[in-house]
């Protein structure tokens, strides 16, 4: 992670660690499910923005100038806005889709940002947001360990608050089940023990750390790493 934006990834040509994959697969995912006029909040350096423009118009906000400065260079084709939300700068109704993707644990108000994404993007549009999964981050600790963290949610809790703010409909994915079978624990030892063995979407890897892909969840899943929805 660069040491000038904390806890905004900045993916380069190539992905170099865990953090990178897990975050440019988000972006992956999410370029097969909006389209039009898009929304990135807390678009970083805007990598994430460059894919999106496949799929349509983008804007960009982030509360970091720096950072907003580097996304306009990266993806001049994109509009990029310096703001601290909530509120969200723009009427009701302006966006086909809003994309949100480890943002939601550094608000305080989570409530009125959930609320702010229903009002922005038109009735029949997409949200997607994305969070850390509570039960294998930070179980029976509060506040988070991580000092950027407001909070971090359970699925149910993260459900809750997307459906009070006006979405029926979620389908629910994850990142990184936890390992199930010998062969991941075995490997991820393995790795440990050798560490340039670690190299993000290798195969190895891919067994020892789990899969950085955005899946389906399934109830059998019960500690991925990441919580990722679609809401609508």
């Amino acid at each position: 992670m660069d040491e000038r934006w904390p806890e905004r990834i900045d993916v380069g040509e190539s992905v170099r660690n865990h953090n990178e994959e897990e975050h440019r697969a988000r972006y992956v995912w999410a370029t097969e499910r909006v389209a039009g006029r898009i929304l990135d909040v807390a678009c970083g350096t805007g990598h994430g923005s460059e894919l999106l423009l496949a799929r349509g118009e983008v804007v960009g906000l982030d509360r970091d100038p720096a950072a907003v400065a580097v996304a306009r260079t990266r993806a001049p084709q994109a509009d990029f806005l310096v703001a601290a939300i909530p509120p969200i700068p723009f009427d009701d109704d302006h966006f086909d889709a809003a994309i949100s993707f480890e943002t939601l644990e550094h608000i305080e108000d989570d409530r009125g940002f959930a609320a702010e994404l229903r009002r922005v993007v038109k009735r029949d549009g997409r949200v997607l947001i994305s969070s850390p999964n509570r039960a294998a981050t930070s179980p029976n600790v509060v506040p988070p360990p991580n000092p950027f963290h407001v909070r971090e949610y359970l699925l149910p809790d993260l459900v809750d608050l997307m459906r009070a703010a006006g979405f029926p409909e979620i389908e629910v994915w994850h990142q990184r089940r936890e390992r199930q079978w010998v062969a991941e624990h075995v490997t991820a030892a393995v790795i440990a023990r050798i560490p340039r063995l670690c190299v993000p979407g290798r195969w190895w890897d891919r067994v020892g750390h789990g899969s950085g892909d955005v899946e389906r969840w399934q109830p059998e899943v019960r500690w991925p790493s990441f919580w990722v929805l679609a809401c609508r």
